[in-house]
């Protein structure tokens, strides 16, 4: 694991004093997350927004591309995410954040996977889903690393963390996608509201570029219980609050027997 990721310094900045007090829900930030030569490679082989192996969410609630298969994973890409879905790292990230219970990774990469947000792109305010559609867990936390080489705040790109219980009421945290940068967060709770909402303003040829893996309790759902939220949640920006359309793509969104009918994936629709 050590080849890959920086023991010394991500041991420095796990803290669970830190996840326990943080607002608006727990999540730690780590700065100089993988060694900076295989940070540098990770970036550089990062599949450009031009490449066919893209998968394309076009919405008026999400734009962002893609790429969660492992075969087509550059192979530096594929290394990391063998370490990251291991359970040595769980173990790790579990001791280090003080957490009790047993940590699981997920393999399929559901959800996860390589990130990104070429120009314009964004993503609404949402609560992440909680029942793992095969693994019947509960999802808990999040890690999201940011792969560029540089990336200027007046682009945009920011990971919001909302405050709210019922809904996101206001930004309580922005998290700049600075290179090597990982997060990580509680994404159970029904207050975790985070998204990316403000669209990309990057010059032309750079998109914002991250890769994300999930973990999960061993905690079982009830695979038949009507409260078990199985889809994302999103919610409105501020733009669109009284658009028709935008709260029926919402609704179709958060429900598994229309969510795949809204789904528009892929980079050629035609």
């Amino acid at each position: 694991m050590d080849k890959f990721v920086n023991i010394e310094s991500v041991e420095k900045q796990l803290s669970a004093e830190l996840w326990e007090r943080s607002l608006p829900f727990n999540h730690v930030v780590i700065d100089g997350f993988l060694n900076e030569s295989f940070a540098r490679q990770i970036v550089s082989e990062f599949p450009s927004i031009e490449e066919p192996r893209w998968l394309e969410y076009d919405s008026a609630i999400e734009n962002k591309l893609l790429i969660s298969n492992w075969n087509d994973f550059p192979a530096p890409h594929y290394q990391l995410f063998s370490i990251l879905t291991s359970s040595e790292f769980s173990d790790f990230i579990r001791s280090g954040l003080g957490i009790s219970d047993e940590l699981y990774p997920d393999p399929g990469l559901h959800g996860g996977g390589l990130h990104c947000h070429k120009n314009g792109g964004f993503l609404n305010p949402h609560l992440d889903y909680k029942q793992h559609p095969k693994m019947f867990m509960r999802r808990y936390l999040n890690l999201i690393l940011y792969c560029n080489n540089e990336w200027e705040s007046s682009w945009g790109g920011q990971l919001e963390l909302w405050a709210g219980d019922e809904r996101p009421e206001r930004i309580s945290r922005y998290i700049q996608p600075m290179f090597n940068r990982a997060v990580i967060f509680d994404a159970s709770r029904d207050f975790s509201w985070h998204g990316v909402s403000r669209k990309i303003e990057a010059p032309a040829g750079i998109c914002r570029q991250s890769l994300a893996v999930y973990f999960l309790k061993a905690e079982q759902e009830n695979s038949d219980s009507t409260d078990v939220r199985r889809k994302a949640r999103f919610f409105p920006r501020s733009d669109q609050m009284n658009d028709k359309e935008v709260m029926n793509l919402i609704e179709q969104r958060a429900s598994e027997s229309t969510a795949s009918l809204v789904y528009q994936i892929g980079k050629d629709k035609g």
